[in-house]
């Protein structure tokens, strides 16, 4: 997966390798999530449909703006834009765009807000183009 060359990465020994991507130097806050990186990206341990069920249906959606299924390195995913409802860990109003990608039993996850301290749609394009050059391990 690339991502542009004068972004920053996480250091593996503060959470997992290559999980959270940002324009700036960031350090991630302990035992928290970090809401204001532009890009993190996730292997959760849960079915695709669960998982996307979760996504556009859960607590924190007040609003599906858009949502698109379509393959990625031959397998099902999902591009989805939502509004937070407020009842998860953004505020209300906070746009999310979010990848789902199927990962055999998991579920590879890579998401950016308009809360994280980036340029939304610049992040939005970064993730874009950072699942086109997604490739099978």
């Amino acid at each position: 997966m690339t991502y542009p060359d004068d972004w920053y990465v996480n250091d593996p020994e503060t959470g997992s390798a290559c999980s959270w991507f940002h324009p700036d130097p960031f350090e991630l806050p302990q035992n928290t999530e970090a809401t204001n990186i532009a890009i993190r990206i996730a292997v959760e341990s849960a079915d695709f449909e669960d998982v996307s069920e979760g996504i556009t249906r859960g607590p924190g959606v007040r609003e599906v703006l858009s949502q698109r299924e379509s393959t990625v390195v031959g397998r099902k995913s999902l591009r989805v834009e939502i509004i937070s409802s407020g009842e998860d860990l953004y505020p209300e109003g906070t746009r999310q765009t979010i990848w789902l990608v199927n990962w055999e039993e998991n579920s590879l996850v890579a998401s950016t807000t308009s809360v994280a301290e980036a340029e939304y749609s610049d992040s939005v394009r970064v993730l874009d183009q950072m699942i086109d050059s997604l490739e099978r391990l």
